[in-house]
């Protein structure tokens, strides 16, 4: 029964993660540069049209949450059914470090490139904007290494 409920624990953490993945890779390689080109003429572009209407937090407000949980849960379940936990630490300490940095600066940081632009000097908001997006590279290798670790475990 241990094993049956880590499996299932398992799998559930790959597909939120594996979803997660497949998100962040397309907002990195779509969403952003739509926004991030010319600033500040491509966020004004992008604010002003229908794509700026993606709902990005609808996703990300309950995927946040779960995949941290689910990653918690994967790694408890895999010391109650004595499994190797090595890789799937690695792959839930990226999951969550992750989602932290998102909470802590990535989601507040671009909120105020979208509403506030208009106020944020071209001097600043193009360095500021470049800064996040290289940040942002950094966060996908995080997301890579969460799905990389937990599909090694799989």
């Amino acid at each position: 029964m241990t094993h049956s409920l880590y499996h299932a624990a398992v799998f559930l953490y790959a597909t939120i993660v594996a979803i997660a993945f497949g998100a962040t890779v397309y907002e990195t390689l779509v969403v952003h540069p739509a926004w991030s080109r010319q600033v500040p003429a491509s966020i004004e572009g992008f604010t002003s049209t229908p794509v700026s209407r993606l709902n990005l937090p609808a996703f990300w407000v309950p995927a946040a949450p779960l995949i941290v949980l689910s990653g918690f849960v994967a790694v408890g379940m895999a010391i109650v059914a004595e499994r190797e936990t090595r890789l799937l630490v690695v792959s839930v300490a990226a999951a969550t470090a992750a989602v932290v940095w998102t909470l802590v600066y990535f989601r507040p940081t671009v909120t105020k490139f979208m509403t506030d632009f208009a106020s944020i000097p071209a001097a600043t908001l193009g360095p500021a904007v470049r800064r996040w997006i290289v940040l942002n590279y950094l966060r996908l290798v995080l997301v890579t290494v969460a799905w990389l670790g937990v599909m090694h475990v799989l």
